[in-house]
């Protein structure tokens, strides 16, 4: 068929060119587009980190000479392990679209910028999806909220979760926990699928979801969700059940609220006792600390026990969602503090020598707040996809992004760029990413900290 050859030509010229689709998929995420990207292979990838370096030192030569030998026995370095995860993504074409188009250009033109709308928004999910999942809680729920009778109503703490679910669209799974114990399972299990069929409120705040047991029916609960109680909501799929699993390819990418734990870790995580020392689970304020703080009070505390007990040297840049960045904007300004009106990101950033991603890509800008503090300057940055309920401060440069084959990857292994449906006459065009996020310099992760917000805010 003509019209297919053709369309598979254009496809590859948009594919082929470098950057295109990491350059789409970190439009409108700071955090994603700024952190770097590296290809790799393996099952895993290991990091090592020396735990306590330089103790060797003591009043006298023996007293160094035992030290010494009771670090190299006992405190050798170690290595963070981790998984890769995986993603995957599906755009089906209408076969009856293509043949339309006959072997007129004009047509196959029309619809090829059609096809390009619709590709061009499957990359920009991808890159929420991912850049959310980051940010977002460890288990990967989406949001909390109760269901009456296939109505669910939004936790008012998730309300913001309303914008990334979309009507006749999005289908859910439900959990009674958040996901990050392997002994967490799903309410009715994997076949209990909650179908999106309508929304309300996504403009107010008490935002609520409407969902079927099938697509398109009539509003219901799925069996095995528990009704008037709050529960877990999951996009399909996204429930793991573990932060850290351990298998090869079943893996979730994980969240970076997974490396830098709100407490003091006690776990084993990528294949660490994280008991052995709390900076292992990054720098962290307590809900008790912020009590009774005020808003720059929180981060210049931040910075003050980063500085003075996970020797910080500067360079963070602190993340929050919209809504925060707003009311500590307004707190800030009345107290005449300095404020930037925005940074320009350019997407598809360092990527260690893969040359299909060298493009700079596109441009966006963001909203900025400049303090001052003794160890320096640092930015406030406007992160559309934070939680509302914790700020984060870290060094995007000591984490990177290792992947397989592309950020996403489209499949085409076998030169074809579109796929034939089985027993269907359409096509569809699939992408895969299988992500590992992980430290990249610092790997004891204390370059980076996290704190909840004051309740007064």
């Amino acid at each position: 068929m003509a019209a297919l050859t053709i369309l598979n030509e254009w496809l590859k010229d948009q594919f082929e060119q470098p950057g295109r689709i990491q350059a789409m998929s970190d439009r409108k995420t700071v955090f994603k587009g700024k952190v770097s990207v590296r290809q790799d292979c393996g099952e895993n990838f290991r990091q090592p980190a020396l735990l306590h370096g330089g103790r060797g030192w003591a009043g006298s030569r023996a007293a160094a000479q035992s030290i010494s030998n009771d670090n190299e026995a006992n405190l050798a370095p170690f290595d963070w392990v981790s998984y890769v995860g995986k993603i995957k993504g599906n755009l089906k074409i209408l076969h009856d679209e293509i043949a339309a188009t006959g072997n007129d250009k004009a047509k196959m033109g029309a619809y090829a910028k059609t096809l390009q709308v619709k590709v061009d928004n499957m990359l920009q999910a991808h890159g929420t999806r991912v850049n959310r999942g980051i940010l977002g809680p460890p288990g990967m729920w989406l949001f909390r909220g109760t269901i009456l009778a296939g109505v669910i109503t939004l936790d008012t703490r998730d309300a913001k979760a309303i914008a990334y679910i979309e009507a006749r669209a999005d289908q859910l799974h439900a959990s009674a926990n958040d996901g990050s114990s392997s002994a967490h399972t799903l309410l009715g299990g994997t076949s209990a699928i909650g179908y999106v069929v309508s929304l309300t409120g996504r403009f107010g705040s008490a935002p609520t979801v409407t969902v079927s047991t099938s697509f398109g029916g009539s509003a219901a609960t799925p069996a095995g969700w528990t009704e008037s109680t709050s529960i877990y909501f999951y996009f399909r799929d996204d429930f793991k059940g573990g932060i850290d699993t351990g298998a090869k390819f079943g893996h979730r990418f994980d969240s970076i609220q997974a490396w830098v734990t709100a407490t003091d870790a006690t776990d084993t995580y990528k294949s660490v006792d994280r008991s052995r020392d709390p900076r292992m689970s990054g720098v962290k304020l307590l809900t008790t600390d912020v009590a009774t703080l005020g808003v720059e009070e929180v981060f210049e505390e931040l910075f003050d026990v980063g500085r003075e007990r996970a020797d910080w040297s500067g360079g963070q840049e602190i993340y929050v969602s919209t809504k925060r960045f707003r009311q500590v904007s307004r707190h800030l300004e009345s107290r005449r503090m300095r404020t930037d009106s925005g940074k320009t990101a350019k997407t598809s950033q360092k990527t260690a020598g893969d040359s299909r991603y060298a493009s700079s890509g596109a441009t966006f800008s963001y909203n900025t707040i400049c303090l001052e503090h003794m160890s320096g300057s640092f930015e406030i940055i406007d992160e559309i996809d934070m939680p509302n309920d914790y700020l984060l401060a870290t060094r995007t440069d000591d984490w990177e992004f290792v992947h397989y084959d592309g950020m996403p990857h489209l499949i085409d292994d076998d030169g074809t760029d579109m796929l034939r449906q089985t027993n269907e006459d359409d096509y569809e065009m699939r992408w895969t990413a299988n992500i590992s996020f992980k430290p990249k310099k610092d790997a004891l992760i204390t370059g980076t900290g996290r704190a909840p917000f004051p309740v007064d805010l």
